[in-house]
């Protein structure tokens, strides 16, 4: 077989193909640009249909076109207004912030008016006090400078003058002024009571009998004055009352027992006197026989004041 095989293998060998040179390709001249005539004619060459197709792609182009602008439109109309809400937002914040600052300092405003007027209350309640402590300052030494100068009548000596049977019980009361000013208007009224029983003073019904008995007019009193007032006698031109003359005849007969001390003899009664200002004064008086062995006048626990 190899020496078939060698004969074969003997065969002269093909000669190479022959390069194939390339042409030199020639870039061919740009297109010109359609003209309006040439879409004339294509559009004339075109169906009804395809017209119409072509124009209604023109108006969804269109339509397009428009719904582009609008929906830019209104992304910007949406980017420019959140813009504006967020600055907005931003003020309505800072005016809110504002207000509030307004309001706490309006608040603290408020506070400090109250405290400043709760203040001012008590500074005119204590102005308020004071003027009426100096009012008061002044009113009492006023008072005080009037009572200094006024008249004041009281009871300096008392005196059994008459104690004898058949006789009026007479007692001699000195009444002095120890004031600086005369006693005017002077006026007295009294009743004599006897009892068995010791009394502090008159009764509300002996009180009420003395309101009824008529004063007696009597003269003024100069300052560090006296005048003698006489109990159970009565003074010549003086006008004698019928009580007066039922009083001292129940006297003369109850002198036995005034005597023996079976029974007391009181005299209670007022003077009423004007000072230098005008001002109505009384002295109340209530005495009574406390020993009609020695004569002995002394006062009664109550019913002497002066005024």
């Amino acid at each position: 077989m190899n020496a078939e095989q060698e004969p074969q293998n003997n065969k002269p060998a093909a000669p190479p193909p022959t390069p194939v040179q390339e042409s030199n390709k020639v870039d061919p001249a740009p297109a010109a640009p359609p003209t309006a005539q040439q879409f004339q004619e294509v559009e004339e060459r075109m169906t009804a249909f395809e017209r119409s197709t072509v124009r209604w792609t023109r108006v969804a182009v269109g339509i397009s076109v428009l719904a582009a602008i609008f929906i830019c439109a209104q992304w910007y109309e949406m980017h420019t207004g959140s813009a504006d809400t967020h600055k907005l937002a931003e003020a309505a914040s800072t005016q809110a912030t504002q207000t509030t600052n307004l309001a706490t300092a309006a608040g603290t405003q408020a506070a400090q008016t109250k405290v400043l007027a709760d203040q001012a209350i008590i500074q005119a309640q204590a102005n308020k006090q004071l003027a009426q402590n100096a009012v008061d300052a002044l009113a009492n030494t006023e008072k005080s400078f009037r009572d200094e100068q006024r008249a004041w009548v009281g009871i300096s000596d008392l005196n059994l003058s008459t104690f004898e049977p058949n006789k009026p019980i007479t007692i001699e009361m000195r009444i002095a002024n120890t004031g600086r000013t005369p006693a005017r208007n002077v006026k007295s009224r009294y009743r004599t009571h006897t009892s068995n029983l010791a009394m502090d003073g008159p009764n509300p019904v002996q009180l009420s009998n003395l309101q009824k008995t008529k004063w007696e007019y009597d003269p003024a009193i100069a300052p560090q004055g006296k005048f003698s007032y006489w109990l159970g006698e009565i003074e010549p031109g003086r006008p004698i009352t019928a009580e007066q003359f039922s009083t001292s005849k129940d006297l003369k007969d109850s002198f036995a027992l005034i005597k023996s001390g079976a029974l007391i003899m009181y005299d209670y009664g007022e003077i009423s006197y004007r000072d230098q200002s005008g001002r109505e004064h009384t002295t109340t008086f209530c005495i009574f026989l406390a020993n009609p062995d020695t004569k002995e006048i002394a006062f009664c626990p109550s019913f002497n004041n002066i005024n």
